[in-house]
């Protein structure tokens, strides 16, 4: 797989502060932006001249990034509850958020997809360099995070450009797919997308991000993985089941995890395909041999989700895709993970 980190970074550092010289450059994208909800005032803690949406879940960026060649290109990000007390936060439970790149069309490319901790800090530091072509120029990014705190958290984002004398990144991306709540009620037969390859790529991969939830806390899709089958022009050509099982080494991230009656703590459980405190890891999944120039019908299912039940609760996942290509494949492709 390709060159990719994701390190989560136990102690805190001012994001804020970090100045590059030579051959580097940092952009601010997000300096602690407080994400919130509200009813009736989605701007209320939105700090000019970033703008506010979904309620102050979302918070928008426009950013002037180096228009370099060859290049790594490093985020940091980090996230950092709101004290309410000397022993309280105003958001003590993990929640799923994410970055995204807004696309010309207004569609999205995620870029990172976390999970806060439990009432905790955390930092994560991930290499975009393979989102290079887009990483360019004057660009917006979105960051949201699904919080009910008023306020909830806050976010810090900085992005460093090192310049290098070559790269194996590739020559061309497009974000295809990304949705916040993936349901059987609304997509029992899944989602299809269109994707236009274009010519000239050696070798095309696509990104796939997806973590199962439920809106009650109990079983199916969080603690229960499903299978997750991608069609490309209507033939199956990736099936997995998303799971993380070392949830229980990230107890010291959450300090406002809680006991289930089981006495097992809440932060310690399997889930599908994420932890609290930790980010979310993509497959990375060569469809050279389907995803050939021209259009393309891409199709994303998630089989047997939990359906809504007389109370109203069921299971959903979030789903996000991206393709990316080379016009020369590289001939190491190494794989770094958290």
């Amino acid at each position: 797989m390709m060159k990719r980190f994701w390190l989560v970074i136990l102690g805190l550092v001012t994001i804020t502060g970090w100045a590059a010289a030579g051959n580097a450059e940092v952009v601010h994208v997000f300096n602690e932006q407080t994400l919130h909800f509200s009813e009736d005032n989605a701007a209320e803690y939105c700090t000019a001249p970033d703008s506010a949406g979904d309620n102050g879940r979302m918070v928008f960026h426009e950013a002037d990034l180096p228009d370099w060649e060859h290049v790594e290109i490093m985020a940091f990000l980090r996230l950092l509850p709101i004290p309410k007390s000397e022993v309280e936060v105003q958001d003590r439970y993990d929640r799923a958020g994410n970055i995204c790149l807004v696309q010309e069309d207004g569609s999205l490319l995620e870029l990172i997809r976390f999970m806060t901790a439990f009432g905790g800090p955390t930092e994560h530091e991930v290499d975009l360099s393979e989102f290079q072509y887009l990483l360019r120029g004057k660009q917006t990014f979105r960051v949201f995070v699904d919080t009910w705190g008023r306020p909830g958290w806050k976010v810090d984002l900085a992005l460093e450009y090192r310049k290098v004398e070559e790269d194996e990144n590739p020559d061309w991306a497009r974000g295809i797919y990304e949705e916040k709540e993936f349901n059987r009620q609304e997509m029992p037969d899944g989602v299809e997308v269109t994707v236009d390859i274009p010519d000239g790529l050696e070798r095309v991969v696509m990104v796939y991000t997806s973590t199962g939830h439920c809106t009650d806390g109990r079983d199916e899709d969080e603690f229960v993985s499903k299978p997750n089958v991608i069609y490309v022009d209507d033939v199956p050509v990736f099936r997995y089941h998303p799971w993380r099982d070392d949830c229980r080494e990230n107890r010291g991230l959450n300090p406002y995890t809680g006991k289930w009656t089981n006495n097992v703590w809440s932060s310690d459980y399997s889930r599908s395909g994420w932890c609290p405190g930790r980010l979310v890891i993509p497959v990375e999944i060569d469809l050279t041999d389907h995803l050939t120039p021209g259009k393309h019908t891409v199709r994303f299912k998630i089989e047997n989700m939990r359906p809504k039940d007389e109370n109203g609760n069921y299971g959903f996942w979030r789903v996000s895709s991206s393709v990316i290509g080379w016009k020369e494949y590289p001939n190491i492709w190494v794989n770094e993970e958290e």
